[in-house]
């Protein structure tokens, strides 16, 4: 059975909203950066060849079209922490909301190698293989930035109590000084401790 150019692209958009998903952090964002990309795809649909790996294709489409767009937005968009964007929504109550939160703040500090290794092999759900043909390098390097990467979010999202060696007391710190200690809400004393 032959595929065609169409049935490649209708059987790659579900992982491609995915990527954008996670490459925009906004629904809204996502589906115009999906949509982009479906464009551009179908703009150089000739100079695709049948057969070969569409989804690093279409990934290397919509990653430079979110480096164009994002160069386009540095200085027009609204940070989070603006009242007035504050104002127009209220964020959700529930601590996993803040963990996610937090978590995608802190992925935002990776460099961009290892955000976009990070991405495609935990996120997406795509091999290291396959990884390293859409980045453009060796298997074991795209191993190496997933794993920087990981050790860096582990050392961002949780650190150890400072109470000595054999405590495994978990410290999960939060914005504006305060931290979840063992499932309970603390505030910051002073410049080190947690109390």
């Amino acid at each position: 059975m032959t595929t065609t150019f169409e049935q490649e692209l209708k059987d790659a958009l579900p992982k491609l909203r995915g990527v954008a998903i996670l490459m925009t952090r906004d629904r809204a964002q996502a589906d115009d950066l999906l949509q982009d990309t479906i464009s551009q795809a179908l703009a150089a649909q000739k100079s695709y060849t049948l057969g070969t790996n569409f989804m690093g294709w279409a990934y290397r489409i919509m990653r430079n079209r979110h480096i164009s767009l994002m160069r386009r937005r540095r200085f027009s968009t609204v940070p989070l922490d603006d009242p007035a964007a504050l104002a127009v929504g209220c964020a959700g109550v529930q601590e996993d909301r803040i963990a996610q939160g937090e978590l995608a703040r802190c992925i935002k500090t990776l460099p961009q190698a290892q955000m976009e290794a990070l991405l495609l092999v935990s996120a997406a759900g795509v091999s290291y293989e396959e990884a390293a043909e859409r980045l453009g390098c060796a298997v074991g390097t795209v191993k190496s930035r997933v794993s920087r990467a990981r050790d860096t979010l582990r050392q961002l999202l949780l650190e150890e109590d400072e109470g000595g060696a054999g405590n495994d007391r978990r410290t999960l710190r939060r914005p504006g000084g305060s931290a979840v200690v063992d499932g309970r809400q603390v505030e910051r004393v002073g410049r080190s401790a947690w109390t």
